[in-house]
């Protein structure tokens, strides 16, 4: 069949030709990006070289009083693993500075993105260090390393080595200054967390919890390794009122398994990544339920024009080619489609994930796809014999029939349009919350130290202003 005749059949059929390709292009959309999203959830931290080795260590803690699941440890349960147990390689420890301040010249911002960490944190992480010293850059104080987002906002460049920023955590009211020594990669999007600024340790910081990670020895007992450092933990506390319980979290797990308190950012969870792929299944089920309706419908009207060929001499074969050099064509725009309704969809929400698919991938969802098209679109062929009598009854009720399939497939697209409804509904009701801007509400997120420590002068002085009713905390 050449492409003027596939393109004249088209034409003639254009209502099943059109409701098919709307239809799987929506769902091939669907499916890449779900793919695209359920492949980075899934590959968190696993850009580190070492990531199988990689624990962070964390503390549970129930005094009676209060209790709490901790993604820190306290700095003196830690910083001595190294030396006491074999198993354990290399300890790193990162000390948020929470929300700091940081002042370059004259111009001074908040930042909860700085982390004090140990000399260790190149030989841990796989962090790439464009400028500097990966062996030295934290072993000396005050020194700093900052990305190249970082650098490029704040200075316009890159070359910053031996520029001065000042930095004040927090909790404190000192102002410390840091010499810059290497600038970084940013992080990627893959990472459980992200920092912009990383700073030597300086034991003095006010914040004695820590986020704690181990590189472990291969092959190491993690069980065993865990009863080993509680050992250790119950020795150092000696019968206190604080008794933290020692828990090891795989490196690779904590994006999708961890949802403890402070954690460094907020992790996704693995019965998203469940629901999600129920889901797209269940989206591309009924997306070729409704090309098998549609299809079946066009055998049943295709009848004569088979019966014919066979007539005048063709071969059953020859009619497999034919629908098959069709449905090629539909494939072909049914992919184009696809792409275009993904890659609006990806740029409307800033859904990067998409952009990150490789050929490779691309290549075998549109094979897996392709064949799953063409296998429909041939199995009326397959199964059944192209008999005119057979079908005469089936061929008087295709009306009825097909509008129970666009009745199907307008459900369809109904589901899909729900699902952004409820997103955005889902953002407007996080809106209205009391965390969010409005009209009549202001929240002051992580205040100084200073103002926390002077909080009934803070709130009195407030409460002059006559635009203010009340002030709470």
């Amino acid at each position: 069949m050449n492409i003027g005749k596939i393109i004249r059949r088209i034409k003639k059929n254009k209502l099943w030709f059109g409701l098919n390709a709307l239809g799987l292009s929506v769902a091939f959309a669907c499916l890449l990006l779900v793919y695209s999203f359920v492949s980075m959830e899934l590959s968190y931290d696993k850009f580190h070289s070492n990531s199988d080795r990689i624990y962070r260590l964390t503390s549970n803690s129930n005094t009676g009083a209060s209790s709490m699941i901790d993604a820190r440890t306290q700095t003196r349960l830690s910083y001595k693993l190294k030396d006491e147990l074999p198993q354990v390689e290399e300890v790193l420890r990162l000390t948020s500075f929470r929300n700091a301040i940081i002042s370059i010249d004259d111009n001074s911002f908040y930042s909860k993105k700085v982390y004090a960490v140990d000399s260790s944190f190149f030989q841990i992480f796989d962090f790439e260090l464009l400028v500097g010293n990966a062996e030295n850059i934290f072993n000396h104080p005050k020194h700093v390393a900052i990305t190249e987002r970082f650098a490029k906002t704040h200075f316009g460049h890159t070359d910053v080595i031996g520029e001065k920023i000042f930095i004040v955590h927090q909790r404190d009211v000192k102002k410390f200054e840091f010499t810059i020594q290497g600038v970084l990669k940013d992080p990627p999007s893959n990472s459980h967390f992200n920092f912009d600024i990383l700073t030597s340790r300086e034991e003095d910081i006010r914040n004695t919890l820590d986020y704690t990670y181990l590189l472990l020895a291969p092959e190491t007992n993690t069980d065993g390794l865990l009863q080993e450092i509680q050992a250790k933990w119950d020795e150092i506390q000696d019968g206190g009122d604080y008794q933290p319980l020692a828990d090891l979290q795989a490196l690779t797990r904590i994006h999708l398994h961890s949802h403890k308190s402070r954690e460094l950012e907020k992790n996704s969870s693995f019965q998203s990544i469940l629901l999600l792929l129920s889901s797209i299944l269940i989206i591309m089920l009924i997306a070729f339920i409704n090309y098998s309706n549609l299809n079946f419908v066009q055998f049943i009207s295709d009848i004569k024009t088979h019966k014919i060929k066979l007539i005048n001499g063709a071969k059953k074969r020859n009619v497999l080619f034919d629908t098959i050099k069709e449905t090629i064509i539909l494939i072909i725009i049914i992919i184009a489609l696809s792409f275009f309704l993904a890659q609006q969809f990806s740029s409307y929400y800033h859904f990067s994930s998409f952009f990150n698919l490789t050929v490779l991938e691309i290549i075998l969802l549109l094979l897996g796809f392709a064949l799953l098209v063409i296998l429909n679109s041939i199995w009326p062929l397959l199964v059944n014999k192209i008999s005119i009598g057979a079908y005469m009854d089936k061929l008087k009720q295709k009306s009825s029939y097909k509008v129970f399939v666009i009745l199907q497939l307008a459900l369809t697209m109904i589901s899909l349009s729900s699902i952004l409804i409820l997103h955005k509904q889902l953002n407007h009701i996080n809106s209205l919350h009391p965390d969010a801007e409005s009209m009549d509400m202001v929240v002051i997120p992580e205040n100084p130290w200073d103002v926390v420590s002077n909080y009934e002068v803070f709130k009195e002085k407030l409460k002059q202003h006559p635009e203010i009713i009340d002030v709470t905390s």
